[in-house]
């Protein structure tokens, strides 16, 4: 049997060897990350590059290049494509015209015109390609979609009682439109009146369009 000592040395000699692959191994690889090249004019007067050392009677210089590890990132020509492409400028445009129309008065039948086309050209961007190019541009088409659709939702559940008297102007917080209004729209202003609280009707489809077209001012400066 090997004695305590024998084993001392033999794990010894092990860590020592591991060490030194080890060491080996670093200098490998950082000959590769950090490579060392050279820079010099010949006697014909050529500048030459080499990562070997020019004649000793040369004057050169020394260039030390880093090599990355990674992929070369290319997501600014990704945003560059999807920027040119006719079917994100053909959305955008549609969605320019919605922001202009709900921001000076829409009629209500002209409102789901504008939508359908809206959603079309929205629905053409979801299918291409260039929907997965950027997750936060098609993130925000999809809201802006979802607010304009909740705004013509409530506007078309309530137009025929605006106007009316002043209770049928609003929707109840604790009615199925009011929670679905409230927790889309957090920011959203309610009032109490008569041990109610509601929601204006004219407010909350202002306040929808509003947060739609910010969105939209974001999709145009992209």
């Amino acid at each position: 049997m090997k004695t305590i000592k024998e084993k001392i040395v033999k794990n010894s000699g092990q860590v020592i060897t591991y060490l030194l692959l080890y060491i080996l191994f670093l200098y490998f690889f950082n000959t590769q990350v950090l490579a060392e090249f050279y820079k010099w004019t010949d006697k014909n007067g050529n500048v030459r590059y080499s990562n070997v050392a020019p004649p000793s009677n040369s004057k050169y210089e020394e260039i030390e290049e880093k090599k990355s590890s990674q992929e070369p990132d290319n997501t600014q020509s990704k945003k560059e494509e999807l920027r040119n492409s006719e079917v994100f400028k053909n959305l955008v445009l549609s969605l320019q015209k919605m922001n202009a129309k709900t921001s000076v008065g829409v009629m209500f039948d002209d409102y789901f015109v504008f939508l359908g086309e809206v959603k079309y050209l929205a629905n053409n961007f979801f299918q291409s390609s260039y929907a997965s190019i950027s997750y936060t541009i098609t993130s925000d088409v999809k809201n802006i979609i979802e607010l304009y659709e909740l705004a013509g939702d409530i506007w078309n559940k309530n137009r025929t009682n605006i106007g009316k008297d002043h209770k049928n102007k609003n929707i109840q917080l604790d009615s199925e439109d009011g929670r679905n209004l409230k927790t889309k729209c957090p920011s959203l202003e309610t009032y109490y009146s008569d041990g109610t609280w509601y929601i204006n009707i004219d407010s909350s489809v202002s306040y929808l369009f509003s947060e739609a077209n910010k969105k939209i001012a974001g999709l145009v400066a992209y």
